[in-house]
């Protein structure tokens, strides 16, 4: 695994940590939005500690993607509940809760993108198909005009003429 990658699952790991805890500052959003998120979290540093596992990195793809579900229901009964709350400190703190929240939701899509394409370089797979024409080494059969080369390509299924040798011609004529 590249140092690039394993640094941006810390990164993907700690922003989430921030976000989930300042989500989750105010008890009226509930503590399944806690639980739900620490446990994420866990599979989260689960690949962290274990660079070369397959299955870490999986699961935290799979759990980040059903905690954008989640969140989403969360969000959506708990945004409700901004009449319920007494004092304006109050409100404020909910207003700032609910914030992160949903910055948290918002964010789930692009680190889900980092998880997948970590899960394919522990794979060994490339991230993207090169279809064969970006392979180091690999040289093309198209010549541009101009150049020369040692052997001029040509095709094997193109048929060259050449003299019967069956007609004979007549010495006296």
């Amino acid at each position: 695994m590249s140092e690039s990658s394993h640094l941006a699952l810390k990164v993907v790991v700690i922003v989430h940590f921030i976000l989930s805890v300042w989500g989750s500052m105010f008890f009226l959003t509930g503590t399944s939005y806690m639980y739900m998120n620490a446990f994420v979290l866990a599979f989260g540093v689960w690949a962290i500690i274990s660079p070369e596992s397959v299955d870490a990195v999986l699961m935290f793809f799979i759990m980040d993607v059903i905690s954008i579900v989640l969140d989403a229901v969360f969000i959506g009964v708990f945004a409700s509940m901004n009449h319920a709350i007494g004092p304006t400190l109050a409100v404020d703190t909910y207003r700032f809760c609910l914030g992160m929240s949903i910055l948290n939701l918002i964010l789930k899509p692009f680190t889900s993108f980092i998880l997948y394409r970590n899960y394919q370089e522990r794979r060994g797979e490339n991230a993207f198909p090169n279809f064969g024409f970006m392979e180091p080494g690999h040289r093309s059969e198209y010549q541009p005009i101009g150049t020369s080369t040692s052997a001029p390509y040509r095709p094997t299924y193109v048929e060259t003429a050449a003299p019967h040798s069956t007609i004979e011609k007549n010495p006296s004529s």
